[in-house]
C-alpha cells in the first residue's frame, strides 16, 4: 500500500486485536509523512514501547493512544521527545501509566497544544507539567478527578485556551472554575456536564467571562433553569450551541407569554439541545421558537409533556428548522400541520405513538425530508410510510425498526419507487436473503 499511496497523511489503526512493537516501526517506514496517527484502545498490546525510540514520524501533530494497558509511558515519551511538530495528545482509559511518566513526556515538548486526558488519575507531576506548557488551547480532562489547585495552576499561566472540557469531573468547585474562567477569557466550548454544584447565580456570574463562547453543555446541572440559558445569550453574542439536559428548565411557571418575552429576541441561537427536560411543556417551547428565530437544530427528545400542538408551534414559527427530536415523547400521538416545512430534513419520531394520519402531513409538509426515524412507532402501518416514500423525493434513510404493523414486502416497495433511499432499517417481519440484499446494494441502497 505504501509504495503506491507515498502521501498518507492520517491514518486510523485503532481497535485491532493485537499491536506488536514492531507495528510501529513498519508504520513510520512505510508512512513517513503521517501527521496524525490513531493507535487507539487495541486489545492486546507487546511491548510497543521496546522500540518507540526507533520512531522516525517527523511530520506527526497529532497521536491518540487511548486505552494502552501498560505500566510505562515510553511510547508517549519517545513521541514527545521526538515529533518536532506533535501539538496534540489524545490518551483515554490509560490507568496503568504512572503520574510521573506522563509529567515527563508533556515536559518534552512544552509546545503541546492539545491535551485530552480522560478517565485518567491525576497528581502533582502531572499538575506541574500541564502548568508548565506555553501555547495550551485545548484541556480536556473528561471523568477524571481534579482539582481547584490544577485549574487555579493552569488559570495562573495565562493560556488562552479556546476549549475547555470537565465533563464528568470529580474534585473541583466553582471557587476553581470561577478562577480558571476569569482569567481564560477567550474561551469557545466549555463543557461542564455533570458539574452539580452550579445554579443560575453561578453561571450568571461566569457569563461575563464567556464573551466568545460558541457552544456550551451543561447538562446534568440539576438546579439551573431558562435563567441561565438567558443569562448566557445575553452576554455572549456569539453562542449558538446550548446543550442543557437533565436541568430544570421549565419548573419554574411561566404565567404568560410576556415573561419569556421579556428576555428579548436571540438570533444566534441555532442549536438548542434540551432532551430529558421533564417539566418542559408546550407553552414553553412555544415561547423559545418565538425568542430563538433561527433554530436549525431543536432536540426534545424525552421532554414527556410536549403535545402535538407544541410541536406544530415550533414548526410553523421556525422557517429555518433543518433537524427535529422529539423522540420518547410520550404524549405525541399525532403530529398536526398544514403548512410547509420546506427546510426540515432530519426528523426522529421514534418511541411516539404517531399514527398513519401524521405521516400523510408529513409526507406533503416536510417533502425535502431526507432521514426519517419512526423506530418503534408501533401504531403506523405500511401505507403512512410509503406515503412518506411516495412523496419525499430526497429521502436517503429511513428506520423502521420495532414497527410491527409493517408487512413484509415493505423494503422490496420502498427500494423500487425510491431510488434515493441509502440505508433501510427493516420492521421486525422483513427477513433479507443473501441474493435480496445484494439486489437492493446493487440498487446503492442498505438494508439491515
Amino acid at each position: 500500500m505504501s509504495k503506491f499511496i507515498t502521501t498518507v497523511t492520517s491514518l486510523t489503526f485503532s481497535n485491532i486485536d493485537f499491536l506488536h512493537k514492531n507495528d510501529l516501526v513498519m508504520i513510520s517506514n512505510c508512512f513517513p509523512f503521517l501527521e496524525e496517527l490513531d493507535l487507539g484502545n487495541p486489545k492486546i498490546v507487546f511491548n510497543v514501547a521496546e522500540k518507540a525510540m526507533l520512531l522516525k514520524l517527523p511530520k506527526l501533530r497529532k497521536v491518540i493512544l487511548s486505552g494502552h494497558h501498560y505500566a510505562y509511558g515510553s511510547l508517549l515519551f519517545h513521541m514527545c521527545k521526538n515529533c518536532e511538530f506533535l501539538q496534540e495528545v489524545v490518551m483515554s482509559n490509560n490507568y496503568c501509566i504512572p503520574d510521573k511518566d506522563i509529567a515527563s513526556a508533556i515536559r518534552e515538548r512544552p509546545g503541546l497544544k492539545s491535551i485530552s486526558f480522560t478517565r485518567m488519575t491525576f497528581g502533582n507531576h502531572c499538575l506541574e507539567s500541564l502548568a508548565s506548557l506555553m501555547g495550551l488551547a485545548c484541556l480536556d480532562l473528561s471523568y477524571t478527578c481534579i482539582s481547584d489547585k490544577l485549574l487555579s495552576s493552569v488559570a495562573e499561566k495565562g493560556h488562552r485556551i479556546r476549549r475547555l472540557v470537565l465533563q464528568g469531573c470529580l474534585g473541583y468547585t466553582y471557587g476553581g472554575i470561577y478562577n480558571l474562567l476569569s482569567k481564560c477569557q477567550f474561551i469557545q466550548y466549555l463543557d461542564l456536564q455533570n458539574a452539580n454544584f452550579m445554579s443560575d447565580g453561578n453561571v450568571i456570574e461566569l457569563s461575563s467571562f464567556l464573551g466568545d463562547l460558541v457552544s456550551i453543555n451543561i447538562s446534568n446541572c440539576a438546579s439551573i433553569t431558562h435563567l441561565t440559558l438567558f443569562a448566557l445569550l445575553r452576554s455572549c453574542a456569539k453562542l449558538a450551541d446550548v446543550k442543557m439536559e437533565y436541568t430544570s428548565i421549565g419548573k419554574m411557571s411561566v404565567e404568560n407569554s410576556y415573561t419569556f418575552m421579556y428576555f428579548g429576541v436571540y438570533p444566534q441561537l441555532k442549536s438548542p439541545r434540551l432532551a430529558h427536560n421533564i417539566w418542559l411543556k408546550d407553552e414553553d417551547i412555544n415561547m423559545l421558537a418565538f425568542v430563538f428565530p433561527n433554530i436549525q437544530l431543536l432536540d426534545l427528545s424525552c421532554c414527556n409533556h410536549i403535545s402535538k400542538e407544541g410541536i406544530g408551534q415550533v414548526l410553523r414559527k421556525s422557517s429555518k428548522i433543518r433537524h427535529l427530536n422529539v423522540a420518547y415523547c410520550s404524549r405525541l400521538k399525532q403530529v398536526r400541520m398544514n403548512f410547509k416545512v420546506a427546510t426540515l430534513v432530519v426528523l426522529n419520531l421514534s418511541k411516539t405513538g404517531i399514527y398513519d394520519r401524521s405521516l400523510y402531513m408529513i409526507s406533503t409538509s416536510c417533502f425535502a425530508l431526507l432521514h426519517l426515524d419512526l423506530g418503534y412507532c408501533y401504531n403506523v402501518t405500511e401505507k403512512g410510510v410509503m406515503k412518506v416514500v411516495e412523496n419525499c423525493k430526497q429521502l436517503r434513510e429511513i428506520n423502521l425498526q420495532g414497527c410491527r404493523k409493517m408487512v413484509a414486502d415493505i423494503v422490496d416497495s420502498m427500494v423500487l419507487i425510491r431510488p434515493s433511499l441509502r440505508k433501510i432499517t427493516a420492521p421486525p417481519c422483513f427477513c433479507c436473503t443473501n441474493s435480496e440484499r445484494k439486489l437492493f446494494l446493487h440498487h446503492g441502497c442498505l438494508v439491515c
